[in-house]
């Protein structure tokens, strides 16, 4: 922010600098005025360029902000989708790593193997999260094949920001695990019963 006292000097150069006659000065008080209006115009520009800086800045941070909010709003609309239809993904993919996941802290997910580009993560993606409009099995056929209907967020980089910063990897984990638990114990009751 641009000092107060910086303000009011330039106010006060330019104020006095219209007032002056600078046919009446002598060639050395000219010579001061310019120097000084200079070295004021100077101040006032490094100060104007700083104060751009930090507008950049505050604009690129609210930005940020807005994003991580609507990621985050995204995300948490699709987690009923993910609950709802982790069956399609466990019909797939019984076991999401090859290691015993024991965690679904984000955290921990990528010592499984368990990362955006996993196939747990583009089974997500593709099947519930970003699946293309006209792609169910009631949907009409779309013969217009340069129209994909791709959502704004289906990149490589936003999937991973969805899926470590948002909950989807996590979600989606424990909901294939919830799955698979629940199939584990139908086997087990209906295997006992015999």
């Amino acid at each position: 922010m641009i000092s107060s006292e910086l303000k009011a000097g330039v106010k006060e150069t330019l104020d006095i600098m219209t007032k002056v006659n600078f046919d009446s000065l002598s060639h050395d008080k000219s010579i001061l005025w310019n120097l000084a209006l200079s070295r004021t115009c100077l101040h006032f520009s490094q100060e104007m360029t700083l104060l751009k800086r930090e507008l950049s800045e505050v604009r690129r941070s609210n930005q940020e902000d807005t994003q991580f909010r609507d990621r985050a709003e995204f995300s948490k609309g699709v987690y009923p989708s993910i609950k709802k239809h982790a069956h399609k993904v466990f019909s797939k993919l019984i076991f999401p790593s090859h290691l015993e996941v024991t965690t679904t802290a984000t955290s921990s997910l990528v010592t499984y193997g368990l990362n955006s580009t996993c196939a747990l993560a583009k089974c997500i993606f593709e099947d519930i999260v970003f699946q293309r409009l006209g792609s169910g099995n009631l949907d009409c056929i779309s013969v217009d094949e340069n129209n994909p209907h791709c959502h704004p967020y289906d990149t490589p980089q936003v999937r991973e920001d969805l899926w470590h910063n948002h909950g989807i990897g996590s979600l989606s984990v424990q909901e294939v695990g919830r799955v698979r638990n629940t199939v584990t114990n139908i086997c087990r009751d209906t295997t006992s019963e015999y």
